[in-house]
């Protein structure tokens, strides 16, 4: 919100240098119209019927619930040596589960870029929907390869994690170049929502926030 309101701000600045004629006064950074532009924001989103200050606590609210839960389980003293657990067997049986249960619950859906078009609806390559599931996927197996430490499928996660990493710039290019927005506000709410969650797993279990790099 305050970088909504320093957008904004602005403008509003732009008209008083209008009425007095003082240039000076455009470039003026105005402290009360900020707080005041911020106030408002706020109340506006408040009120929001959807994606509003409702919804936001919501969210919050299974945020906290997870971070209570990693912590609760952080505590507890580890049943054996951490690198113990080499189960590659394992590994595989939960990954072929989980083929089995995709298998049974496919289902084609078109994106919402191919829905939007004339005609019959098709897929776009690398569109939103299907990069998203694709990095699920991906969060996926980096889980159970550290859970289960299979060492030698390093390589193949470490391709996953590249593609993880530019599949989500890529996104971001994608809006940019569609969009054109490029204000202070879409890159705060980018920073934080790509930071947020990994910043408060570090803090709250006391973990080095590298760790939590695909988070």
């Amino acid at each position: 919100f305050f970088s909504r309101s320093l957008v904004h701000c602005p403008k509003a600045m732009k008209g008083k240098a209008a009425d007095d004629g003082n240039s000076k006064e455009r470039r003026r950074f105005n402290p009360a119209i900020t707080i005041i532009s911020t106030m408002k924001s706020i109340k506006a989103w408040a009120a929001q019927d959807k994606n509003g200050l409702k919804d936001f606590m919501k969210a919050q609210l299974k945020v906290a619930i997870i971070l209570f839960i990693a912590n609760a389980g952080n505590k507890f003293e580890p049943a054996y040596p951490r690198n113990d657990n080499h189960a590659p067997t394992m590994f595989w049986i939960v990954n072929a589960l989980l083929a089995i249960g995709t298998f049974f619950t496919w289902k084609w859906e078109a994106s919402k870029v191919g829905r939007s078009g004339s005609g019959n609806p098709r897929i776009i390559f690398l569109g939103r929907e299907q990069t998203e599931e694709w990095k699920g996927w991906m969060q996926w197996a980096f889980i159970f390869y550290h859970y289960y430490r299979v060492y030698y499928v390093y390589n193949e996660i470490r391709v996953f994690v590249s593609a993880y990493v530019w599949m989500t710039g890529f996104g971001n290019f994608l809006y940019f170049d569609k969009k054109a927005d490029f204000s202070i506000e879409r890159f705060v709410s980018m920073i934080i929502r790509i930071n947020y969650f990994p910043l408060l797993l570090s803090f709250f279990l006391t973990v080095p926030l590298e760790l939590y790099y695909v988070v």
